[in-house]
């Protein structure tokens, strides 16, 4: 396998990608500036409309209650709850029309139940009074599951209320001040004081609950914006991958055209991503044939980059230096990487590709290869044997940079078929326990399928390495070529 280096990302102009570095959470503070107010003053005008009407509905529904606690007295209570009762809807009906501050609008019949309850509570005998201390309490605590709003509201009802029953009982009570408290006065009290907490503690949490609402839901519109960015941006490295695989695949040959120059040939190549690293290169110049399989380092964007330069240098070694000794071929390609990747003398940056090539002399009948680290199959007379590469790649290679890569000379016999592919093939994970496929797999495999044409082994190669890999990721490129020349 080529030397992997590690690789880092396009640093591309995105020019939107900055407008989606805000921060996911916005604070309470600018959670304040934005809408916690508002939406808190929307659930208090749901839950003080509610509550006023339900002080018009059963404040007078609780005159029934009246007529049989205290009956002597019912008519009396009857009134002042039916003024209550309408001060109440018009201060709602003037709310629903002038909408102003919920909390002024409710103030008014809690501030009024509560003095209708000290003005009835002044009229009761002891047994009625601490009867009627129950319906009190009932009072507090029904606000505090109904009302939203600052403390202080719920202060001043309170001082309000203490003041009316002061009012009241002195004016209307026969008991003593220790008659009214032990049954009743200090357990309203209490009661009344704790509902400023309840109150205030179900305000705090409201308004906890809105900023975490509009904060989530800021959070979620940021998420957003960036996810839709993201996707713009990755439509855009998209489309220009795609571009870019237009111009690799245009500069590759067509496959087709190998069957015109040998017997029969076949291309198998299977890039991992869109653009690949590994690519096959032939050219007839008539006496000669060259055939070459490149593995470049990486693969994606990075190997499709180097796999230009290797296209390139193949060109200019072959087509305009005329070269034919695959050995002198690939010392020309490795000299050209070294430079092209250690411009002005610097050091030299990793990369470079493994890969093998063959030159057909047809007149002499003979086949010379020559191979960075990626060797040749031959199968004749359905014996597989293998051509070693020179263990060194066409880049630079610390200790090698000056040896010369060396040629084999084979005397072409007819049947002959040659093969020449990149690590991507052996180097798959797969199979029932998950291994590499291996060199010695891939011999036993063209032993098998050496006797079928070469269409035909194509296909059975490619099935092959389908039913390896399995439902494991691609690893690496694929370039497979195989041919047979008489």
């Amino acid at each position: 396998m080529p030397r992997r280096v590690q690789t880092y990302p396009l640093q591309l102009p995105l020019k939107s990608l900055s407008l989606g570095l805000r921060p996911l959470l916005p604070g309470i503070s600018e959670a304040k500036n934005l809408k916690w107010k508002e939406e808190l003053n929307k659930a208090a005008d749901r839950y003080h409309e509610i509550g006023a009407w339900v002080a018009v509905v059963f404040n007078l529904v609780f005159s029934l209650n009246d007529y049989f606690v205290i009956q002597e007295e019912w008519f009396r209570f009857f009134v002042f709850r039916a003024g209550v009762s309408a001060a109440t809807l018009i201060t709602l009906l003037i709310w629903r029309h002038y909408r102003f501050p919920s909390a002024y609008m409710i103030f008014v019949p809690y501030v009024l139940i509560c003095i209708e309850n000290a003005y009835m509570w002044s009229f009761m005998e002891v047994v009625d009074f601490r009867t009627h201390t129950l319906a009190y309490m009932a009072i507090y605590i029904g606000a505090a599951m109904l009302i939203v709003w600052q403390y202080y509201f719920s202060v001043a009802v309170v001082i309000l209320s203490t003041l009316a029953n002061v009012a009241f009982l002195k004016t209307h009570s026969q008991l003593t001040l220790e008659e009214i408290m032990t049954n009743g006065g200090i357990l309203v009290g209490s009661v009344a004081c704790f509902s400023v907490l309840l109150i205030q503690t179900r305000y705090r949490l409201n308004k906890r609950e809105i900023i975490a609402r509009l904060q989530l839901a800021e959070s979620k519109k940021i998420l957003q914006e960036q996810k839709e960015i993201i996707e713009e941006n990755h439509r855009d490295i998209t489309d220009s991958i795609r571009y870019a695989e237009k111009i690799q695949h245009s500069m590759l040959p067509n496959p087709d055209l190998l069957n015109e120059m040998v017997d029969e040939s076949f291309v198998f190549f299977k890039p991992r991503d869109i653009v690949s690293g590994d690519f096959y290169w032939f050219y007839d110049s008539g006496k000669h044939l060259i055939v070459a399989a490149v593995d470049c380092t990486g693969h994606g964007v990075p190997g499709a980059l180097m796999s230009m330069l290797g296209h390139s240098l193949l060109s200019r070694a072959v087509v305009d230096n005329h070269e034919t000794d695959p050995a002198k071929i690939l010392d020309f390609m490795r000299h050209g990487v070294i430079q092209s990747l250690r411009p002005n003398g610097t050091e030299a940056a990793s990369g470079g590709m493994d890969m093998s090539i063959c030159v057909i002399n047809r007149e002499a009948g003979t086949l010379h290869f020559a191979g960075a680290f990626n060797p040749l199959l031959m199968v004749r007379n359905g014996e597989v044997t293998q051509i070693s590469a020179d263990r060194m790649p066409v880049g630079a290679y610390p200790g090698k940079d000056h040896l010369c890569f060396s040629t084999t000379e084979i005397k072409i016999e007819p049947g002959d078929g040659f093969y020449m592919y990149s690590d991507g093939f052996t180097d798959q994970f797969g199979g029932p326990k998950n291994r590499k496929f291996g060199s010695k797999q891939l011999r036993e495999l063209l032993s098998k399928v050496y006797h079928y044409p070469m269409h035909r082994q194509n296909e059975m190669i490619q099935h092959q390495f389908k039913n390896w890999k399995g439902s494991e990721e691609q690893l690496d490129d694929v370039v497979m070529i195989g041919f047979k020349v008489q």
